[in-house]
């Protein structure tokens, strides 16, 4: 079937019209045999189909491309909400590969429209997203630097959702490498995300952790950007608190003026947390 050739205008056009004529068409129009092949399902009012919404996405109309593009994408959120499973099941690779594509779009309602339909998807189709969760992460990664303020806090509102409800191991998979970055943005970025994840591992599972990203965490913190370095010792800050006296042979990496600023900060939020500092001597 020559898809292209399918979901040209003409067939949307028509395919929107069945609806309203007061006379069906007739077997003997050549245009619909097509058009019922365009459906999601049989109904009339059925609107286009999954395969025209991706078409549009990606390519819009001559006319308004921006415009087709925005009603393509509000039609998918529409249909992360219905959460129909035929249409996921069948669709939700194609979905997922063009809404992570768009995300480039030049304009920048698109992105942010883009966006709205990833945090739908999150919640609605949390299983099939899990599959697929760290290429998510990687463009939300990504996003998380655009240029429009509306664009890149969207990003991170979804981040924070994947970080919050998705597997911590599958998400530090993706994090964790990323913490050698030079991009500084990403690097904040990344150990913020690593703050997130450690808050939801047990005692055990993060010590297991510790050897995979504290290297990095210490380098980290030497370097020049003070905004890297404040997220470091408030990611720091978390570990310890949830470690306690565990944490301190790792500490020992630490030069005397770090090791002072992360106990200090330690002893605050703590304190703020529990209403106790933590106990920072040996046995």
């Amino acid at each position: 079937m020559d898809v292209n050739g399918l979901l040209s205008l003409d067939y949307i056009g028509a395919g929107e019209s069945i609806g309203h004529d007061s006379e069906a068409p007739t077997d003997l129009d050549p245009n619909h045999e097509k058009l019922k092949a365009l459906k999601v399902n049989s109904t009339p009012d059925a609107g286009p189909s999954i395969p025209q919404i991706l078409h549009l996405i990606g390519n819009g109309t001559e006319e308004s491309p921006t415009a087709s593009k925005r009603g393509a994408l509000q039609q998918l959120i529409e249909a992360s909400l219905a959460n129909e499973h035929s249409v996921w099941t069948k669709y939700f690779n194609q979905i997922l590969t063009v809404v992570l594509e768009v995300l480039d779009d030049l304009d920048s309602s698109i992105r942010e429209l883009s966006l709205s339909l990833i945090i739908e998807m999150l919640k609605n189709q949390k299983d099939a997203m899990e599959d697929s969760v760290e290429i998510v992460i990687e463009k939300l990664l990504h996003v998380t630097k655009d240029v429009v303020p509306k664009v890149s806090n969207e990003s991170e509102h979804c981040l924070s959702i994947v970080l919050s409800q998705y597997d911590p191991f599958r998400c530090l998979s993706v994090i964790v490498p990323l913490l050698v970055t030079e991009d500084e943005k990403t690097l904040v970025t990344c150990i913020n995300c690593l703050t997130k994840l450690v808050g939801r591992l047990s005692q055990d599972e993060l010590m297991a952790q510790l050897p995979s990203f504290l290297p990095a965490l210490f380098e980290a913190f030497g370097n020049q950007s003070a905004d890297v370095r404040k997220t470091v010792v408030f990611c720091l800050v978390d570990i310890y608190i949830m470690l306690g006296k565990a944490f301190l042979p790792y500490l020992e990496g630490l030069n005397s003026t770090q090791l002072r600023l992360v106990t200090i900060y330690a002893n605050r939020i703590s304190q703020a947390r529990t209403g106790s500092p933590i106990d920072t001597n040996h046995d």
